[in-house]
């Protein structure tokens, strides 16, 4: 189809059309007119499946296209029930409830089905494949297309269309933050969600009309699918309790959380990060977040969190080749590309806020003897490599006479400053919580959503939080940025960690 530049909106109104000749055919409640119907709208469901790749392939799917898609489907589904119900009736079938009520339940069971469906595959393909349309820009993409909308009854109908649409991508979005469970666990989850799927349901529709039975369809919408779907909740909720149980159980006796930050993408070491996440670039033969790791295993830290973004899936599967044995949980930043570490951090508040957090830029390169500092200092603090070769990139710290931060952030005056900040610092549980309330508030702003984290610390400050200065005294920590910095920190020995 993409060879005969079929528009995947010709291929969503073929699809609608076959929809509705099924519709017509089945509501005649004859055999012939059963038969025909299966046929139509098996058509119809490969038809449906080919305007999607054809968008993709051809690269000229719109938004309006994808929001009369998914109304295409919604009236397709109301078109061949209604018909189910007229022919029903027509044929004088026996049913133990009457048709239009059956016909009502499963339109709205069929409905949820293919909703909670396609949130779970939307949820998995957002992970493994990052050149796909994201959910993130496909809200953005209506939003500016409903600001846009001129006045008349074109407009009305954008608008109206529009606003429903977003409340059901926003549903989603809703469904695909959070906790990231294994991927090959997801991968499973997703294949028996497939199994109450549009596709499944469309093809139980067709057989049973093959076979003459509406009844089958009405078994299995309403009853089988419906005792499935709640079956994979539950189970869903209980996995999910008994993981929060096995995370709270595991975690060290001191409750120090250590939370990593990896989701960006790492431009500036493009092309290392085009295929790759920033924190699995290599250095010295080892991954950085290896490094990483590694450290805060042999301080004793039991409990490790990783916000990842950018090829997280590549992330996951190194994770679980290397320390599968090491109580990890990967939290997935469905904002990576919009937003900046300020959000990244938000979204450890759940398992790390009330502990002691540790938090470490991914992208660090540092002697792990400077986490063993930080935890045995157990006050709210930073880590600084005291310098005077500063420049405008660099997070700059100023303190007072007795060691406390006075101002932080890339703003601070190089002249005031004392050093920069490496990228590890220490939060006890009362300025942890402080520092999560502070960055929920600061995201919600228009614009607190691009800021660096530094700039909810410097709040804090403003506000009487009290951080100290640790000196780096000249140990090893370079962030990685740039393809020259990497060279830097190849030209350094470091001690392989004891877990390594």
């Amino acid at each position: 189809m993409v060879r005969l530049n079929v528009t995947p909106n010709r291929i969503t109104a073929g699809a609608l059309i076959t929809a509705l000749g099924a519709a017509v055919a089945i509501a005649a409640g004859t055999r012939e007119g059963f038969v025909i119907g299966a046929a139509l709208y098996a058509l119809s469901n490969v038809l449906d499946c080919c305007d999607g790749m054809v968008a993709r392939l051809s690269g000229n799917g719109t938004v309006l296209g994808r929001m009369v898609d998914v109304f295409a489907d919604c009236l397709s589904a109301i078109a061949i029930y209604t018909g189910l119900g007229i022919g029903i009736v027509r044929a004088d079938i026996p049913l133990p409830v009457s048709a239009p009520v059956l016909v009502l339940i499963a339109i709205v069971s069929y409905a949820v089905h293919a909703a909670v469906f396609d949130a779970n595959r939307n949820r998995y393909l957002t992970r493994v494949s990052h050149q796909s349309h994201s959910i993130d820009e496909e809200i953005n993409d209506v939003s500016a297309a409903i600001a846009g909308a001129q006045n008349g009854v074109s407009a009305f109908a954008l608008r109206s269309i529009g606003t429903v649409y977003l409340r059901y991508m926003r549903w989603q979005v809703s469904a695909s933050s959070g906790k990231t469970t294994a991927l090959a666990e997801q991968r499973t989850m997703l294949r028996f969600w497939s199994l109450i799927g549009s596709t499944t349901h469309v093809t139980v529709f067709a057989v049973a009309m093959l076979l003459q039975s509406p009844l089958v369809i009405f078994t299995y919408t309403i009853v089988i699918a419906n005792v499935f779907a709640i079956a994979l909740l539950l189970f869903t909720r209980f996995r999910k309790r008994a993981q929060s149980h096995a995370h709270a159980s595991s975690q060290s006796s001191d409750g120090i959380v250590a939370v990593i930050l990896a989701a960006g993408v790492g431009s500036r070491l493009s092309p290392l990060t085009d295929n790759l996440p920033k924190p699995l670039v290599e250095v010295r033969g080892r991954p950085l977040l290896a490094w990483t790791l590694d450290a805060l295993i042999d301080a004793g830290i039991r409990r490790i969190v990783i916000v990842v973004g950018h090829r997280c899936v590549k992330v996951e599967e190194f994770i679980d080749e290397a320390y599968g044995d090491v109580d990890i949980e990967l939290i997935y930043n469905r904002d990576y590309r919009d937003s900046n570490n300020a959000m990244s951090l938000l979204f450890a508040s759940q398992p790390a806020a009330g502990n002691r957090m540790l938090l470490l830029d991914g992208d660090l390169f540092f002697d792990p003897t400077l986490v063993l500092d930080a935890i045995e200092h157990q006050r709210t603090s930073i880590v600084v490599r005291f310098t005077d070769d500063l420049g405008d990139e660099e997070v700059k710290v100023s303190c007072d006479a007795a060691g406390t931060v006075r101002e932080i952030g890339k703003e601070v005056a190089i002249c005031d400053s004392v050093g920069e900040s490496i990228g590890i610092a220490y939060f006890d549980p009362d300025a942890c919580r402080q520092m999560f309330a502070t960055l929920r508030k600061r995201t919600q702003r228009r614009y607190g959503r691009h800021e660096f984290y530094e700039s909810s610390f410097q709040q804090l400050i403003d506000e009487g939080l009290s951080m100290d200065v640790l000196d780096s005294a000249e140990r090893v920590c370079i962030e990685i940025d740039t393809i020259q910095d990497l060279m830097d920190a190849e030209r350094i020995s470091m001690p392989v960690p004891a877990y390594a």
